[in-house]
């Protein structure tokens, strides 16, 4: 995340505070989407999370029970998906580094909205 945020001039522009702000709201729909990437390249049912961990579907291969199926949600409505639309590796950087700007940051400064205005002009 930090690297595709180094290699956005608009981003580098911010002032500290708005780089934050911005991080802490998108950060989590680059993660969930890396996550996808990750799981669609190892082709292990379940979920795969940063360092090589890795958490199963199969609730007899679960360390840890998970009582609500979060694993199971996620492969169904994130990775399938994902690896349905079969995407390069090239592909998959696009999507992660477009996945930074998807959301909306109402509260970033005035200065910081037009600077993010303008990636998201760019990019989308």
């Amino acid at each position: 995340y930090c690297d595709l945020m180094h290699a956005t001039p608009e981003a580098l522009e911010m002032d500290e505070n708005d780089q934050i702000i911005m991080a802490r709201k998108n950060f989590h729909t680059f993660f969930f989407l890396i996550m996808a990437l990750w799981s669609q390249t190892s082709n292990k049912p379940g979920i795969c999370l940063s360092n090589g961990a890795y958490f199963p579907t199969l609730k007899e291969e679960q360390q840890y029970p998970d009582v609500n199926d979060c694993a199971g949600r996620c492969v169904d409505y994130l990775n399938q998906p994902i690896r349905a639309l079969a995407l390069t590796e090239v592909e998959q950087a696009v999507v992660a580094y477009l996945s930074c700007f998807i959301d909306d940051v109402p509260t970033l400064s005035v200065p910081g909205c037009k600077k993010y205005s303008a990636i998201r002009d760019r990019l989308i």
